[in-house]
């Protein structure tokens, strides 16, 4: 009985001194940890802030390259700047896109140059080149058969009337109010 006592008093001794030695091992490892801890949340916090710079500084520049776009395409087609926001507005609603649009625009507006009584006799005659595609959306839309459909659009707008098909579908009017609403949210 002496002896395990004696055993049992060392063992208790043995563990009291490993208890103490995992104490301080795991109040080193913790003060450790904490400074990385904190140096680790300034860092991610500074990451965070330079993508949030980042993200901005990308999408003012997209901004701008969009700006310079219009404005080179308003150039070229002999639209304003507003109404070709209008028109990208309307193209992407109706599943187009305003190249395919703005090519159109402007296959008709020289078309209607070198046959203007052609486009007149079918009830196109608008100088304004967005009230023109209107008219040509609404001649388009009444004509039922597809065949004659697309031949109309492919002789009015050339290869370009695959492009705005999805547009010119969607008539006059609801181009009209399309672009109107495009051109007050730009």
């Amino acid at each position: 009985e002496i002896e395990i006592s004696a055993r049992l008093d060392n063992i208790n001794h043995e563990f009291g001194k490993l208890e103490s030695l995992s104490r301080a091992t795991a109040t080193k490892v913790d003060t450790a940890f904490a400074g990385v801890g904190t140096s680790l949340k300034s860092s991610l916090a500074g990451l965070a802030a330079g993508v949030s710079v980042g993200a901005f500084a990308a999408f003012v520049k997209n901004a701008v390259d969009m700006q310079d776009s219009l404005n080179d395409l308003s150039k070229k087609i002999g639209v304003t700047v507003e109404d070709l926001a209008g028109l990208s507005l309307a193209a992407k609603k109706s599943g187009s896109d305003l190249d395919s649009i703005a090519a159109a625009v402007n296959k008709l507006s020289v078309n209607m140059g070198k046959e203007p009584e052609k486009f007149k006799a079918i009830g196109i005659s608008a100088k304004d080149p967005i009230e023109a595609l209107k008219q040509l959306a609404d001649v388009f839309v009444r004509i039922k058969d597809p065949q004659q459909r697309a031949a109309f659009a492919a002789e009015a707008l050339g290869k370009s009337w695959a492009g705005a098909a999805p547009l010119l579908a969607e008539g006059g009017k609801s181009i009209g109010e399309m672009v109107e609403k495009g051109r007050t949210l730009s």
